[in-house]
């Protein structure tokens, strides 16, 4: 096993929350540290186009973040394929923050990379195709969000 797997393993459990993107952040700081061990983040919630009255269930919200959580482990794939295609270097490492609406289906559309650093094409692509895969829960309104994920390859 590759030690950055090992790394989104730990991450995993002590990673940060994904979450809904804020109005007027920078989505590069929303509240992860630089270190491998931070596989996903977020700024803090503002508008939130859930309902009419711009809230939603907590338990929509925790879904949608569950969603995200589930899928670092899959997420790190694209880097070692990335490494092993010679598309990124071995010791590459950076974080990725993926932009996207959930339709009112659940679908996601319109995704696409909010900010990275990983200065690898391949793994921003291969993230994007990943998350387009994803299925959310059902909302009452589109809903915009974002979520970033951490890298690491040794």
């Amino acid at each position: 096993m590759r030690r950055w797997t090992l790394y989104a393993i730990v991450g995993a459990g002590l990673a940060a929350c994904g979450g809904h993107k804020p109005a007027t952040s920078d989505p590069g700081t929303g509240g992860g540290g630089e270190t491998a061990n931070d596989t996903g983040d977020s700024g803090g919630m503002t508008s939130n186009p859930c309902s009419d009255n711009g809230m939603c269930p907590p338990e929509t919200l925790e879904r949608i973040k569950e969603v995200l959580d589930s899928h670092r482990l899959s997420m790190s794939h694209c880097l070692d394929e990335a490494v092993d295609n010679g598309q990124a270097q071995k010791n590459a490492k950076g974080k990725v923050t993926v932009e996207f609406v959930i339709a009112t289906s659940g679908k996601p559309k319109n995704v696409k990379i909010g900010s990275s650093t990983i200065k690898a094409k391949a793994v921003e692509d291969c993230v994007i195709a990943k998350v387009g895969d994803l299925a959310f829960p059902e909302v009452p309104k589109d809903l915009d969000w974002s979520y970033t994920y951490a890298f690491e390859s040794n």
